[in-house]
């Protein structure tokens, strides 16, 4: 949300993506909580989540990036203005912050 400049968009994801080891405590963790039983209704479930997720996250920052062209009034010459990922990415971030604390 705060790169000026793709090569430092993709060093900036390319960093999170290395340091992001979610998948695999998410897998491991379904597994200690499922029996033998329920294992593939879980693990379904769980890759139900992650298409879920991917596709209304996608929809949902695409429809919150460049705010500043849709409220040109109210957000001209603000962070917003310069920034026209901030909004998507702070939204994220906060998501995950709060999953984080819950």
């Amino acid at each position: 949300g705060l790169s000026t400049s793709f090569p430092q968009a993709v060093a900036a994801r390319l960093v999170a993506g290395c340091l992001n080891g979610n998948a695999g405590i998410a897998r491991a963790a379904m597994r200690e909580m499922t029996t033998e039983e329920t294992r593939a209704h879980g693990f379904g479930l769980m890759s139900l989540a992650y298409g879920v997720g991917f596709f209304l996250g996608t929809n949902i920052g695409g429809l919150l990036a460049q705010p500043a062209e849709l409220v040109p009034s109210l957000l001209a010459g603000s962070l917003l203005d310069r920034f026209p990922y901030l909004l998507p990415c702070a939204i994220a971030t906060s998501g995950g912050l709060l999953s984080l604390l819950l």
